[in-house]
């Protein structure tokens, strides 16, 4: 308000001798021209410094709210799902947030200070030892394995563990930060499929012919076969899955147009495919195979894979062709 009044004042001032010299009301003097623009800058100037001052004033009596940044640290890192942890250069846990108890129900107070090689599986312990010898060593950024801690009930829970080097103010090493992210539910997906493939695959080694997964190629490449082509073939599976040995090079020369032309007539259309054809086996015997196979495909129609068995008839084509001659 005092700054209103003053800035009223100095232009009433300038307003007034202005006015009254023109109007011949006072003496058109130079000097009296001088004090009267003179009076009215201080007054204007003086009413400017206190309408800054009362500003200052009243930006100083404003609370100014904390930044988001200025939150508490801890209540912001409990709030991840992941197990977020420091170490020393010794692997002595300095700090644990709360995703730790839910992991293994210890709590993170009772084991700060503690190793943390303590709540590591034995078996997992050298693993765990080179990791963080690695990441404390100069010019290594981060590094990234799977291992298995050892939860409050006795249980195993396995983490994907993200480590990466804490230095202090002038560079030094301080210890390790990372992250730990449970993945005990895709282990145990993974030992389900691992557990189903090898009944899979001990039932179809058991069977009289070759189960096979091959690619749509010339070479009829292949990328699994089972241990009954050795039987069939004379060749070890791991011939023909390292390249060793081309499925193509052991159908006879004289067949494998016919059963080229035919598999691919036969994908054309997506349908399953029955064929017999000859083969050669490792030791240049010659045998009658039946083949049953269909086409992988994905859901935009990509052909993935070639998929089927393939048993010898070797017998059945010669009693076929021993009724056929004495017909």
């Amino acid at each position: 308000m005092l700054s209103l009044w003053l800035y009223l004042i100095g232009a009433a001032t300038a307003c007034a001798y202005a006015l009254g010299a023109s109007m011949a009301w006072i003496p058109a003097s130079p000097a009296l021209a001088v004090v009267s623009l003179t009076i009215a800058s201080v007054l204007i100037l003086a009413a400017e410094l206190c309408h800054r001052r009362a500003l200052a004033q009243a930006a100083g009596r404003t609370p100014v709210s904390p930044p988001p940044l200025a939150q508490d640290d801890h209540s912001l890192v409990d709030g991840i799902d992941d197990i977020v942890f420091q170490t020393d250069t010794e692997a002595t846990l300095t700090f644990l947030n709360r995703s730790w108890k839910d992991v293994t129900a210890l709590d993170a107070r009772d084991c700060v200070g503690h190793s943390f090689f303590d709540y590591v599986h034995p078996d997992d312990q050298a693993l765990n030892r080179e990791q963080l010898l690695k990441v404390l060593q100069p010019g290594q950024a981060a590094c990234r394995f799977e291992t298995r801690l050892i939860c409050r009930d006795g249980r195993q829970c396995w983490v994907d563990v993200r480590l990466k080097p804490r230095r202090g103010r002038h560079g030094e090493f301080n210890g390790a930060t990372g992250i730990m992210t449970d993945i005990n539910s895709r282990k145990r997906a993974e030992e389900v499929l691992r557990a189903r493939d090898r009944s899979l695959s001990t039932l179809l080694d058991h069977l009289p012919g070759m189960a096979f997964r091959c690619r749509n190629d010339r070479s009829w490449t292949m990328e699994f076969v089972s241990e009954g082509c050795f039987e069939l073939t004379g060749h070890e599976a791991v011939d023909l899955l390292d390249h060793h040995a081309s499925y193509d090079q052991l159908i006879h020369p004289a067949d494998r147009s016919y059963v080229w032309d035919y598999v691919q007539s036969q994908l054309a259309r997506r349908n399953a495919f029955h064929l017999r054809y000859r083969i050669r086996t490792r030791e240049g015997r010659e045998r009658w195979v039946e083949e049953r196979s269909r086409g992988v495909f994905a859901g935009n129609g990509t052909l993935l894979a070639i998929e089927g068995f393939i048993s010898d008839i070797s017998d059945q084509m010669c009693d076929q062709g021993r009724a056929a001659r004495e017909c």
